[in-house]
């Protein structure tokens, strides 16, 4: 079984969700300041893992925005998040410091999401924002994992009617925080 520190605090708060996650709902009676130490566990962990990886030089204390998936153009949108640096950068400038970490894998035949991966990486070069970007090219379950639980928030962005919500709910639940609170 796979311990994350927000998997070891629900397993003593809510020991069956791993087998019923509509008992993540009783989230909300795990005291905050578990929730939140458990969380900045998990980012620590995050932020050291792709500081290996990459040196690219993310901090433990920035607003870190999490997005993976499959590389597919067109459905789930990373670019959207990119499309307006000067936008990102005055977010950064007014509410402190801003990093995003992003990762996702093409199928190997599909160019047009190769095409994307390396409009991201371009995005990650390109620093005149002030926004640290980084891409983690070997996306797999662990960095999955590591990136669920150490983000701020989860972003996701699909077109819709194309979200499988409840997969998104849970993974929201793995993050610990709601970012809008904290």
């Amino acid at each position: 079984m796979d311990r994350t520190s927000i998997s070891t605090l629900y397993d003593r708060h809510i020991p069956k969700w791993r087998s019923d996650f509509l008992v993540l709902r009783y989230a909300e009676s795990v005291d905050r300041d578990e929730i939140l130490a458990a969380h900045d566990e998990a980012k620590r962990e995050l932020i050291d893992e792709v500081n290996r990886l990459t040196n690219g030089g993310p901090e433990h204390h920035a607003f870190t925005i999490g997005f993976a998936r499959r590389a597919t153009a067109g459905y789930k949108r990373p670019m959207l998040l990119l499309h307006d640096p000067k936008r990102l950068s005055q977010i950064a400038s007014k509410f402190g410091t801003l990093q995003l970490i992003l990762a996702g894998k093409a199928h190997p035949q599909d160019d047009e999401a190769k095409s994307l991966i390396r409009q991201i990486i371009g995005a990650s070069t390109h620093r005149s924002t002030g926004i640290k970007l980084v891409y983690l090219r070997n996306y797999d379950l662990r960095t999955a994992k590591l990136m669920i639980t150490g983000a701020d928030p989860w972003l996701n962005k699909p077109k819709p009617p194309m979200a499988a919500m409840w997969a998104e709910t849970h993974k929201y639940c793995q993050v610990g925080t709601d970012p809008r609170t904290r």
